[in-house]
């Protein structure tokens, strides 16, 4: 008994919680299931709708369309080969969409009605013309409401539509709305170029005005500068000073080198060999004819030598000759110094000229640009004020070439086309309001859907209570008699027969089948049909050859006694026996059922049953029942049941589907745990008869289990003997393995 009643606290707390988050997540079977439940009502309403907009279609007059296709050139078509960078490239959608807007403008209808005088047309404007004053407004508004203009997808062709109660009259109006249109495009062109050609002629007046006075300020400059181009004088002078600075860079560098040539002369003293080896010692013009010399003699003997020996006369006199110019060589070396001090002196002269020079020419050139300045900002306003003169004088030629020029940058396919009758837009009316109200009345069934919180299929309990659904209980039908809603007795091939069955094969799996098992059946408020499910879990017991007693525990609304068993009203009973009274047991009508009512009327049952008095009761009657069914008040309305829940050896909690808020079974099963018990399982009572057994499990009206055609449509008592080993392996049994193990896992035991 401890196992099943008390658990970890922390799982119970995991179990009240299980499933928060999926409480707000989004049921898509759920409202499938609905739309497909509430189908009928929402195609009803669908035809209801559609039936009034078609009574309201008939109403309407017959209406005539004509259709006017013309075709959009890609760009505008030029009257002659004019470079205009202002001009519109119509494959752009958005110039397109413009260009076709002007459709629907006021002054194209005012021209349409004016050009076929409508103001005066009884056809167009009906029995019933409208006064005069207002005549012209209801013309452009009645234009406007019956044109419209569509582009054709994938296509420069454009239908301009035309509807109207008289045929003649819409085929007419639909070709002068092109033929205005065409000609309003032309007109505005024609406007634009004029007030464009009036501007331009305007500006060129101004241009020239400006050139004329540019011209003659830069020609006034020019002679005060007593010159006829500045700018040729500042080229020569420039091209002088490059020449200077070139000349100043070489004399420079000279300069440079003589002078570190120096500084090695007087390092290398009078050393021949040293002194030889400075560049400008070696390319001294001397000392470069003395070192010729010395090749030659040397060249000559070398040649001697081939054709005489060496004591030759010849050659003798040879070897002298190259002695002496040898000498002359080292001579040339020695005083190559002195000659050098003097090249280097007349460097130094040079670069100074030529630094005076090139200041000079700066000066000039600086002098050149002052007067530049002035000279290039004329020079740049004169030749801008030509440029622009001469660009406004060739787009003012351009305009009035071609103003006489009408363009054509739409052209007329396909003409009026005779009128025929608007079928479409009747259609379209009915569907629209019956597709309206259908989803209208689709959107109201979801948003009730969605606002409601109650526990609604089998899933929905064990994942948002995370307990076991032990049964699925269909609706009821309204009883006729109070006793008919005992299901395993008036109609045992029932569905809901067969739920209680499933319920009973479900009970013995969570315990002992031991004499004396106390069941108690509570729920979280009250109208959940708990007395139901209780009486009728009773007879499945019964039925079973169990002797077993319904213990009616409900002391402030007794339902079992008179309302389902139709034993009297207030007979002794429980609240009897807890005073000291008699309370004697009733026996029923069904075999091997006893019900032990309620008792008289007392003002205070809490206290009564928070005594032992019924601790008494459950041990007495365990001696002579096999099954103890405790019907008790419900959870969150009083405390009654809280102060017997030690008493029972299986506690199921029994939810309403589609009424029971999943807050108030959460509040139940939490007092419950600080009752320091715990529910075994949820009966999920009142689902839907119209449900399918994929959206709720256990239950299908139009299933094949529990129907007339297999199981359970020659019910009779002798088949209820056999069924004590089959009833376990219904579905209800895999279900409560689900839900002993999701159980397990959280630390709760469910059994002894």
């Amino acid at each position: 008994m401890a196992a099943i009643t008390q658990g970890n606290k922390s799982a119970s707390d995991s179990l009240v919680t299980a499933d928060d988050t999926g409480e707000s997540s989004l049921d898509i079977q759920g409202i499938l299931h609905l739309l497909l439940h509430r189908s009928w009502i929402i195609l009803l309403l669908a035809l209801i709708g559609g039936m009034a907009a078609e009574a309201y279609v008939r109403q309407l007059p017959v209406l005539y369309q004509s259709t006017t296709v013309i075709e959009v050139d890609t760009r505008e078509r030029k009257p002659v080969n004019i470079d205009d960078k202002n001009d519109q490239n119509l494959q752009d959608p958005e110039v397109v969409e413009t260009i076709l807007e002007n459709f629907r403008h006021r002054a194209l209808m005012e021209r349409v009605a004016k050009a076929l005088d409508l103001a005066h047309d009884p056809k167009f404007l009906g029995p019933t013309p409208p006064p005069t004053a207002t005549a012209s407004d209801s013309i452009v508004a009645t234009l406007l409401a019956s044109s419209y203009v569509a582009l054709q997808p994938r296509t420069r062709l454009v239908n301009v539509v035309f509807v109207h109660r008289d045929p003649a009259t819409a085929q007419k109006i639909a070709d002068a709305l092109v033929e205005q249109f065409l000609q309003q495009n032309i007109d505005q062109k024609i406007r634009a170029t004029e007030s464009q050609n009036d501007v331009l002629r305007q500006k060129a007046d101004e241009l020239k005005a400006k050139l004329t006075r540019s011209e003659e300020a830069l020609q006034e400059y020019k002679q005060k500068l007593q010159t006829v181009s500045v700018e040729e004088q500042r080229n020569l002078v420039e091209l002088k000073l490059k020449a200077l600075n070139a000349d100043l860079s070489a004399a420079n560098t000279e300069r440079i080198t003589l002078e570190a040539d120096q500084q090695t002369v007087k390092n290398a003293g009078d050393s021949v060999p040293q002194l030889f080896g400075i560049t400008s010692i070696a390319q001294d013009p001397q000392v470069a004819a003395a070192r010729q010399q010395v090749k030659t003699a040397e060249d000559e003997l070398a040649s001697l030598l081939q054709r005489y020996h060496d004591k030759w006369p010849a050659v003798i006199e040879q070897r002298a000759q190259i002695e002496n110019a040898r000498r002359n060589l080292k001579e040339a070396v020695l005083s190559a110094p002195s000659r050098l001090t003097a090249r280097y002196k007349a460097a130094v002269a040079k670069e100074q000229n030529v630094k005076y020079a090139v200041a000079e020419e700066e000066k000039a050139m600086l002098d050149l640009e002052s007067k530049m300045i002035p000279y290039r900002a004329l020079l740049r306003e004169n030749e801008s004020d030509r440029s622009l003169f001469e660009t406004v004088l060739q787009q003012l030629k351009q305009n009035t070439l071609a103003l006489g020029v009408q363009p054509a940058s739409f052209h007329v396919v396909e003409p009026a086309t005779p009128a025929k009758v608007v079928a479409g837009k009747r259609l379209l009316i009915v569907i629209g309001a019956g597709l309206a109200i259908a989803l209208l009345s689709a959107a109201g069934f979801v948003g009730i859907f969605l606002v409601n919180s109650s526990i609604r299929t089998v899933d929905d309990a064990e994942s948002t209570l995370g307990l076991p659904v032990l049964a699925a209980v269909s609706t009821m039908r309204k009883p006729r008699a109070p006793g008919q809603v005992l299901s395993l007795v008036h109609d045992p091939g029932s569905p809901i027969a067969e739920s209680f069955r499933t319920l009973r094969s479900a009970i013995l799996l969570l315990g002992r089948e031991e004499k004396g098992h106390v069941i108690l059946f509570t729920s979280a408020l009250a109208g959940e049909g708990k007395s139901f499910v209780a009486a009728n879990t009773a007879v499945a017991f019964a039925q079973q050859d169990l002797k077993t007693i319904l213990v009616e525990a409900d002391l402030r609304k007794p339902a079992l006694s008179k309302q389902i068993f139709a034993l009297g009203d207030r007979l002794p009973g429980i609240a009897d026996y807890m005073v000291g009274k008699p309370a004697p047991i009733q026996s029923t009508s069904i075999k091997n059922l006893y019900v032990m009512p309620a008792g008289s009327r007392v003002p205070n049952p809490a206290e009564l049953l928070s005594n032992s008095h019924f601790n008494e009761i459950t041990e007495w009657l365990k001696h002579d029942f096999d099954r103890i069914v405790i019907d008790t008040a419900p959870l969150n309305v009083v405390s009654d049941t809280l102060n017997i829940v030690s008493c029972a050896s299986i506690i199921c909690l029994v939810v309403r589907s589609n009424l029971t808020p999943r807050k108030a079974v959460r509040r139940a099963i939490e007092l419950l745990r600080r009752a320091k018990a715990q529910p075994d399982g949820i009966v999920l009572n009142g689902l839907p008869r119209s449900s399918g057994i994929g959206y709720h499990y256990y239950y299908s009206s139009g299933s094949k289990y529990g129907g007339d055609e297999t199981y359970g449509s020659s019910y009779s008592h002798d088949d209820q003997k056999s069924e004590q080993g089959s009833s376990r392996a219904t579905g209800g049994e895999d279900r409560l393995e689900r839900g002993k193990n999701r159980r397990a896992e959280q630390g709760v035991k469910i059994g002894d």
